[in-house]
């Protein structure tokens, strides 16, 4: 195997997997934006962890309309925290899954959009890389 042949493997699998995963998170924002329930939380904890992409996970509190006290983890880190601990927040989850959550102003959607957009520049970058050598 060529070394145009690896490369050509590693972007493609990269950027897609960039990509991916970015379209997955749209796709759960959005069906959050849909169908899911609001309620107002506080921030009890907020955690900074990772090694070489460290971000902060935000743990928030809130009441489900079945009067279910819920304490939720962030599954997905922020690399940038607006919030501190003890605020109040929106928090937006699937009814069905209360961990499926999103707290208002947590992030931006065009960040995710950005990552799509680096996700197909990375695989075109792969093919042309490819087709060149």
């Amino acid at each position: 195997m060529e070394k145009a042949d690896i490369v050509f493997i590693l972007t493609v699998l990269v950027g897609g997997g960039i990509t991916g995963f970015s379209l997955l998170m749209i796709q759960r924002n959005l069906k959050l934006k849909k169908e899911g329930t609001t309620a107002e939380g506080t921030i009890i904890q907020i955690d900074y962890e990772g090694i070489s992409s460290p971000a902060y996970y935000l743990t928030v509190r809130f009441w489900t309309p079945q009067q279910e006290w819920m304490t939720v983890r962030s599954r997905y880190g922020i690399k940038y925290s607006r919030f501190r601990e003890g605020q109040t927040v929106k928090v937006r989850f699937d009814p069905v899954d209360a961990t499926n959550f999103t707290i208002e102003g947590e992030g931006s959607g065009i960040t995710a959009w950005l990552s799509v957009l680096t996700g197909i520049v990375v695989v075109l970058y792969g093919i042309i890389h490819y087709l060149r050598a």
